[in-house]
C-alpha cells in the first residue's frame, strides 16, 4: 500500500502542478482514475484463478447424466 500511496501522491503532484488548471473537470476526473487503475495494477498482485473441476458433489454418475 505505501508503494501505490507514493505513486499517486508523485503522479497528482506533478499533474495538479502542471495541468489542473487548463483542463476541465471531467478530465482531471478520467486522469484521476485511470491513475488509480494503473496504480492498483502495477503495485497490487492479481491472480487469476480457475475453476475446480474435482469438487466432492460432482459424482461419476451425476457427470455422466450431464452429458446425457
Amino acid at each position: 500500500m505505501e508503494a501505490v500511496r507514493n505513486d499517486l501522491k508523485k503522479c497528482f503532484d506533478e499533474h495538479i502542478a502542471t495541468e489542473v488548471p487548463f483542463q476541465s473537470v471531467d478530465e482531471n476526473y478520467q486522469f484521476f482514475k485511470s491513475s488509480i487503475n494503473d496504480s492498483v495494477r502495477n503495485h497490487i498482485p492479481q491472480k487469476n484463478i480457475s475453476g475446480r473441476w474435482n469438487v466432492p458433489w460432482l459424482t461419476t454418475s451425476i457427470k455422466r447424466l450431464t452429458r446425457r
